[in-house]
């Protein structure tokens, strides 16, 4: 965490800036599903649903001209994915509490272009790619649906290791609007590499995918 701080300062105090750099922070919500999972990978009577969590952070926002900027972010992101019986399966006969849980430092390199909506009003769209480091993994997906048991584990794990690779690479798309110092960020993030630590050939390719919203306040707007 400390040498991603000391990047994120690097890189503002690096690039050449057209006016003052700013920087902010920014809090709120992912939804996040975990892509690759089939119908043959989950007992019959169980679906997959996406799972909430925490993602917040800082970032430095460096002007390359009036309309375009580079942002730099340091964020922690809690992605996942939960598995719940299927409606029409009652409660008696499905017995299970399964979910996956990745915590990861999340460092996006992103290109902004404002897009100015009038004299109180700015908006931006967002781009780039993100590097993220995996810090912490839950993973709990055992049960049984009519007395048949099942172990989601053996499809993605192999002995004594964690599930997931410690680096995920992706892309992040979105927008931001606010006034002042404040704003609301949406965006888009798929993983563009293989988070199975399991190769083998039945192991699914599995792909983080997360929709966020957050609020970000501006120091110095």
């Amino acid at each position: 965490m400390r040498y991603a701080l000391l990047s994120l300062l690097a890189l503002g105090l690096a690039l050449p800036t057209a006016a003052q750099t700013t920087y902010g922070v920014r809090a709120g919500l992912n939804v996040s599903d975990v892509v690759g999972f089939d119908d043959n990978d989950i007992a019959v009577g169980i679906d997959k649903t996406p799972s909430l969590g925490f993602v917040g952070g800082v970032f430095a926002e460096v002007p390359v001209s009036p309309r375009f900027s580079i942002r730099p972010e340091v964020l922690y992101s809690r992605k996942g994915v939960s598995f719940d019986p299927s409606d029409d399966f009652v409660d008696d006969i499905v017995d299970f509490d399964s979910g996956i849980s990745l915590g990861y430092i999340e460092v996006p390199v992103l290109a902004r272009v404002g897009v100015p909506l009038g004299q109180f009003l700015d908006a931006g769209l967002l781009v780039g790619p993100t590097f993220a480091f995996k810090v912490s993994e839950s993973f709990d997906a055992n049960g049984s649906v009519g007395g048949v048991d099942f172990d989601l584990d053996d499809l993605i794990t192999e002995d004594g290791e964690d599930a997931f690779e410690t680096f995920d690479f992706g892309l992040a798309v979105g927008a931001e609007v606010g006034s002042g110092p404040f704003y609301v960020d949406l965006r888009y993030t798929p993983s563009l590499l293989n988070a199975n630590r399991n190769d083998s050939d039945l192991a699914p390719t599995l792909r983080n995918s997360v929709f966020s919203v957050t609020g970000t306040f501006k120091f110095g707007r």
